[in-house]
């Protein structure tokens, strides 16, 4: 099960890149999983163009394997699920950011990790 780790404050394209390497390598990860902010309509709208200058350069600074995931609705249901677990008001938007981090690669965990058939 995902949990929530944190997040990253964004800044500028080249401390964002640095600050998630740092994070994978202190983290020990094997793949970086990023949630892009496709459009209801599955275009690519200005958030979406950001995200994929991000990968980008990921890819061109490391040899992790990087997957997009379509974030739609990650951040309704991270709110749904802290809302379960604490009152609305203890809430921070980097709470919910982190929440909702987990809400995606929890989901691509759950589309990827073969099952036990037994």
């Amino acid at each position: 099960m995902a949990v929530p780790a944190g997040y990253i404050e964004r800044t500028k394209l080249e401390e964002d890149v640095q600050r998630v390497l740092e994070e994978a390598s202190s983290r020990g990860v094997v793949e970086i999983v990023v949630g892009v902010p496709y459009s209801l309509d599955g275009s690519v709208g200005p958030q979406a163009r950001k995200t994929m200058r991000l990968v980008n350069v990921l890819r061109q600074r490391t040899k992790l394997p990087i997957t997009k995931v379509n974030e739609q609705y990650s951040t309704s249901e991270a709110t749904r699920q802290m809302g379960q677990a604490r009152k609305i008001r203890d809430w921070g938007k980097g709470d919910i950011d982190a929440a909702a981090a987990a809400v995606i690669l929890q989901d691509y965990l759950d589309q990827t990790t073969p099952r036990d058939a037994s």
